[in-house]
């Protein structure tokens, strides 16, 4: 599990910071839509619990309510709050559907739904749904999102010009959508959407304070096109510039832009996207060693991908894959600095990075899919839910403190002095909290002042010492030693 690493260097202490993690590999501790995790039922007509190809998952920070984008069964359910539920729970609320036994897609309306995808609930509150099936994207409102009754209207739509037109238009315009998938709202406000059959991201500024069929739902930006043809063509290629069929979307802290290229098998980044120039060239990618010509094929591996479809940024700028084709969902440790084709940090959904096998447990994952999308979602406290589409269910995964914390000492590992006195710092971290830092000096133990920053005025007797640091997390593990010799010398 990731956490602070620390290098003892001349005076230099260097760390690489992480947030606590779902271990490699891990088993999951819920399941919605499946009674246990050894079923993969889809009842038809479908029930209050039933899932069919779920797509997307998210969690509400202030309610703890879980919204599900149930595709198969054109619908999304609202669950309460995450952490009462029980494996098979039953959904409080439908949309998309007048009711939980129907299924069927229905012509467009605002409360009709049609193969939705992904799903995003942005800082007021309000839930945006990829209506991936009627071309267009809808917002259920703040307030509206959290108390809604079943069957209630969207009361925002972009892509369309009016809540009952669902047409994909060729050549594209900057108001229009063709199968749209991935989304995400950034912290200001913006909206970008995969736009998947226009091989096209767009960006739409204050997106939640558009009108339907207004002149503000147009997009305000564009990736994947040529510069000199904005929103009005589709091509796809495998260039830096250019998609093929883009699927997820996520935006992290340092305002790179990351899209989850599908029909290339790369994950590609695009710095400062909310003010460089529509058409601006690819300058980060993942799964791929590069851009060049022939490197866009699908891999199994801890630096290769295959079909690529959600993506989440969490609050520790770790970037989450969905990596559709091979079963698992992966994740890229320090996003914001990360190197071209840098390897991923964990794997969940398989032993490790170079199996693919789906598995009906509560370990393994089952998301292949020639179109059907999927994704991912981590809460604040870092618990994974997992869209398993083919097994008709949404997974959840929590973190575990499964090593021992990490202690290190600023300066030389051996040091002259002349003192009687010398003052000794580092550094501890743990994903679960620093209790103590501890110094044995000779037979003597010392508590240090101070946990993650830590110091301590050790009392030095002629000739040498040896100083050895210890620190322990808040559930008792306890880390290596670090330890640094101290010769005081005398005046002869």
């Amino acid at each position: 599990m990731p956490r602070f690493l620390f290098l003892l260097t001349f005076g230099i202490t260097i760390g690489l910071a992480n947030g606590k993690q779902v271990p490699n590999f891990a088993s999951a501790d819920l399941v919605l839509g499946q009674t246990d995790f050894t079923s993969a039922a889809t009842p038809a007509p479908p029930t209050t619990s039933s899932l069919k190809t779920p797509s997307s998952v998210v969690v509400d920070a202030a309610t703890g309510r879980v919204f599900v984008a149930d595709t198969g069964n054109n619908r999304v359910l609202r669950y309460a709050n995450a952490g009462a539920l029980i494996n098979g729970a039953s959904a409080e609320v439908v949309l998309g559907q007048s009711d939980f036994l129907s299924s069927t897609a229905k012509a467009a309306a605002a409360d009709s739904l049609d193969t939705p995808t992904a799903l995003w609930l942005d800082a007021g509150g309000h839930l945006w749904v990829a209506d991936t099936g009627h071309n267009r994207v809808v917002m259920y409102a703040g307030a509206t999102a959290q108390s809604f009754a079943s069957g209630t209207s969207a009361t925002l739509i972009l892509g369309q010009p009016d809540a009952t037109t669902a047409t994909a238009l060729n050549p594209p315009t900057a108001s229009s959508l063709n199968s749209p998938e991935g989304l995400c709202v950034d912290s200001g406000g913006r909206l970008w959407v995969a736009d998947k059959n226009n091989n096209r991201v767009l960006r739409f500024d204050g997106a939640a304070g558009n009108a339907t069929g207004e002149a503000s739902a147009a997009a305000d930006g564009e990736f994947g096109q040529d510069q000199g043809t904005p929103f009005t063509t589709n091509v796809g290629g495998s260039t830096n510039l250019q998609f093929n069929g883009p699927t997820g979307v996520a935006v992290d802290s340092s305002g790179i832009l990351w899209v989850a290229d599908r029909g290339n098998n790369r994950i590609m980044g695009f710095p400062s996207a909310a003010t460089i120039s529509n058409g601006a060239n690819g300058a980060r990618i993942l799964g791929q060693p590069d851009y060049n010509a022939g490197h866009n094929l699908a891999g199994l591996s801890a630096s290769a991908i295959s079909s690529p479809a959600g993506l989440y940024v969490d609050t520790a700028n770790n970037l989450w894959v969905l990596d559709q084709g091979n079963n698992r969902a992966i994740r890229f440790a320090n996003i914001t600095s990360i190197d071209n084709g840098r390897p991923a940090a964990s794997v969940i959904g398989q032993p490790d990075f170079v199996s693919s096998a789906p598995d009906l447990n509560a370990q393994k994952l089952d998301t292949q899919s020639a179109a059907g999308f999927a994704s991912m979602f981590v809460q604040g406290d870092g618990s994974l839910w997992v869209s398993d589409r083919n097994h008709n269910r949404v997974l959840r995964f929590v973190t575990e403190d499964s090593e021992a914390p990490t202690v290190a000492i600023s300066g030389k590992r051996k040091v002259t002095t002349k003192k009687t006195k010398l003052l000794i710092k580092g550094t501890a971290s743990d994903d679960t909290g620093i209790s103590v830092v501890s110094l044995q000096i000779g037979k003597k133990r010392k508590v240090a002042a101070g946990t993650t920053a830590w110091s301590f005025r050790a009392k030095l007797k002629p000739g040498k010492n040896i100083v050895t640091v210890v620190a322990t997390d808040i559930t008792g593990k306890v880390s290596a030693p670090a330890k640094v010799v101290i010769i005081r010398k005398t005046a002869p």
